[in-house]
């Protein structure tokens, strides 16, 4: 049975590390999640920084939240 290695404890690269992603309605969902999560486990903070209206082909709708194509809500 393989053993897992766990990371824990100080060897977290990007502690103290500030990390903005790009987003626009309807990104694909796991282009967005997973570098989200792997960089949070690094210990990078996450900025989602969503795209201005007019700088996306897609219409924007100014009092809905971004969301990617299968719907997930971008994370706050």
């Amino acid at each position: 049975m393989p053993k897992y290695v766990r990371r824990t404890g100080p060897k977290r690269k990007l502690e103290n590390r500030r990390v903005a992603i790009i987003v626009a309605h309807e990104f694909e969902d796991v282009e967005l999640l997973y570098p989200f999560l792997r960089l949070s486990e690094e210990g990078a903070e996450v900025v989602i920084v969503p795209v201005e209206a007019g700088l996306h082909p897609r219409p924007s709708v100014k009092d809905k939240p971004i969301t990617g194509r299968y719907g997930t809500p971008v994370p706050m």
